[in-house]
Order: structure tokens, then C-alpha cells, then sequence
């Protein structure tokens, strides 16, 4: 999770509006994959997965209202389940043997206006009750280090509809057995906030505007202390998502620039960054302008990186391993891929956007 999700899928799914009547569409280098509909889903911006191959994504529907739709490797989609009381919903993931949270902004018309929520989903799809968090104005992103206990942020307020990034101060709430707390804010100057992953029981890393948040539990109480990444021209900054695969190997998406006519241009890259918020060098995943969205790591440094091309219409794939990538994967005629939840090395769900159509890609061998 971490765009960023639903709502940045719409944004990004406009260029590619005429090509929506699009169905087979397969990946131009490695045939191994296709894309299926999500019938009735105008967005959906990310997802978890389980290893069976069934997922889990959240998004909205084509009358625009916010829902949870199970996705299968192996087909069908659905069902599209509603969430009333939720405007967007823009990340969701699973609990350790336990169900599922979401999480996203309310409508302005409720009596406190707009306002970040929370929604428990059982591993089937079905929603609970949406509960307002007091101090946000939306949430992007949640990860849960365990059981009981998950880490969601956001913004204070949510001032541009369907734009999660707004420049409202950055929050982030506790959420233990599925009930928020009030939000708390991040440390000034960390800027516009955008994903977040847990190494740990007791860690949790931000990715920010310019660095990375290092929010620890010691003693009961989570504290946040805020990382910047030194940028000097020709540099990197992380950008979107992080993963970890363990306590100690994590991955966050970057952009990377590159020396072109006297300036530079935006790549899609990767850096490693350590539980303490420390980034390590930079891996650029291609050398064609765009930005890597989403990405998720399973197991050493063994994680699928998702974006979308700048230059022409088309999502980008890359499996990275041991740290190295491979060659990229690219889906002509896709606007990008916002959201990836793989299940082992090379083995992902996807999801992506190609005008106001929602698609979701199985990447790897399929489950069972």
C-alpha cells in the first residue's frame, strides 16, 4: 500500500481512457500472465493476498462509492461488497491469523465532516462498521506487526477530493483489536507522508517527502522520530511504498534521476533502508522515465516492484532478487499497476487501471 491507492488509480487511469474496450491484454515481454476485468470496479488501488491466490483490494465501484472486492488467481472476481460511510478506501491488509483492515476518509456530510476511517473486513470480504478516527481527515495506509495491534496514516485534514496527498499535516493512529485511537501528529517538517511498512512488533517505517519516520513502541507508547535522506542533484529520493520481508530487510520505492541534455529525468528505482530509517544505495529498476508505485517483499530480498511508464501508455513489472533486479515486465496499453501483495518470490497479485476500467493480474505461477 502501500498510491496512493484507489484515489491515485483514477487519477492515473485518465490518459488511457479511449483504450478501456481493451480486455485480453498481456504483458509484451514475458507471456505468462493475463489480465481479468473487475466487473462493476471503476478503481481499485491495492491489495492483499493470501497464498491461495485470493486477495483482497479496495477501490470504488462505477457509482463511485467506496468497496472491497474479493479478487482469484484463477478467476472470477467478486463479490463487490459497499462500505457505507466511506467515501474512498485507499489501503487494506490482514491481520496475522485474523481479519482484515481498511482504511480510507469518510464523506464531508458526516456530522464532524470528512474525517479518516477505519473498516474490519473478514478474510471472506465482508466489511464491519465504519469507525471515524478523531484527528485525521483521511488515512492511506495500514500495516498490522501483529495480531491485535495495527499502524495506519494519514493526513489531519483532506482538503482535495480523491487526492490522498493533500498538504495537510501528516497523523497516524493506533489501532488495536480493530478500534482506532485519536491521531497523532508526525513530526514537523516530515512533509507529505505516503506508505508505511512493520518490520517488527515494536518498529514501523514512514515513507515521507524527503526521508523516512521511524515510529517505535517502548514501554506501551509509540514515539516517531523523523529520517531525511541527504538529496544532492542526480540523486534519489524515496517515493510511494515500502516492504519488509524480516525485521532487518526492508525495501521502499524511490525515484531516481538521471543525467540527460543538461538536466535530468525521473526513473523508477528501489533502496533499502534499515529498521532505523538509514537508506542504503540506490537500484534504479529502469532507465525509461516513470515511477514505481507499490512494492512488496516476501521473502530475503526477494520483492516485485509495480509502476507506470512516463513516456507511453504502458505499466511496468520488476522482480527483483537478492536485492538485483531483473528485466522489466512491461503491459502496453496500461495507464500503471498502483497496488502488488505477492505471496513469494515472483509470485503477485496486481492491480491496475486502463481508462475507467479496474484489471487485476496474477504475476507468476498460479496457486494450486
Amino acid at each position: 500500500m502501500r498510491p496512493r491507492a484507489a484515489a491515485r488509480a483514477l487519477l492515473l487511469c485518465t490518459a488511457a481512457a479511449l483504450l478501456a474496450s481493451i480486455a485480453g491484454v498481456v504483458p509484451a515481454d514475458a507471456q505468462q500472465a493475463t489480465a481479468q476485468v473487475v466487473p462493476g470496479m471503476k478503481a481499485v488501488g491495492e491489495l492483499w493476498c493470501a497464498p491461495d491466490g485470493s486477495c483482497l483490494g479496495v477501490g470504488l465501484t462505477e457509482q463511485h462509492v467506496a468497496a472491497v472486492v474479493v479478487l482469484r488467481a484463477a478467476g472470477p472476481s467478486g463479490p463487490i461488497r459497499p462500505v457505507p460511510g466511506a467515501e474512498n478506501l485507499s489501503s487494506i491488509t490482514c491481520r496475522p491469523g485474523g481479519s482484515c483492515i481498511a482504511v480510507g476518509a469518510s464523506g464531508p456530510d458526516t456530522s464532524e465532516g470528512r474525517r479518516g476511517v477505519v473498516v474490519e473486513v473478514s478474510r471472506d470480504g465482508i466489511p464491519g462498521p465504519v469507525r471515524p478516527v478523531s484527528g485525521s481527515g483521511q488515512l492511506l495506509d495500514v500495516d498490522c506487526p501483529t495480531a491485535t495491534t495495527c499502524v495506519a496514516i494519514g493526513n489531519l485534514s483532506a482538503n482535495i477530493p480523491w487526492y490522498p496527498y493533500s498538504v495537510s499535516t501528516p497523523v497516524f493512529t493506533i489501532i488495536e483489536n480493530g478500534q482506532p485511537a485519536p491521531a497523532r501528529e508526525l513530526p514537523r517538517r516530515t512533509g507529505l507522508v505516503f506508505g508505511l511498512a512493520c518490520p517488527s512488533e515494536t518498529t514501523c517505517l514512514v515513507v515521507h517527502q524527503g526521508g523516512f519516520v521511524v515510529l517505535r513502541r517502548s514501554n506501551g507508547t509509540w514515539n516517531a522520530t523523523l529520517r531525511r535522506v541527504p538529496l544532492s542533484t542526480g540523486g534519489a529520493v524515496p517515493a510511494y511504498d515500502i516492504s519488509c520481508s524480516s525485521s532487518t530487510v526492508c525495501y521502499a520505492t524511490a525515484t531516481a534521476f538521471i543525467p540527460s541534455g543538461g538536466g535530468y529525468y525521473a526513473v523508477p528505482a528501489i533502496m533499502p533502508v534499515s529498521a532505523d530509517g538509514v537508506a542504503g544505495r540506490v537500484q534504479i529498476l529502469t532507465t525509461e522515465a516513470g515511477n514505481a508505485y507499490d512494492i512488496s517483499c516476501t521473502v530475503g530480498r526477494a520483492c516485485t516492484a509495480v509502476g507506470g511508464s512516463n513516456v507511453a501508455t504502458r505499466a511496468l513489472v520488476v522482480d527483483v532478487f537478492r536485492g538485483t533486479p531483473a528485466a522489466v515486465t512491461t503491459w502496453p496499453n496500461f495507464s500503471d499497476f498502483s497496488g502488488v501483495s505477492c505471496v513469494g518470490p515472483a509470485t503477485c497479485g496486481m492491480v491496475g487501471g486502463l481508462g475507467n476500467t479496474a484489471y487485476f493480474v496474477w504475476h507468476g505461477p498460479v496457486p494450486g
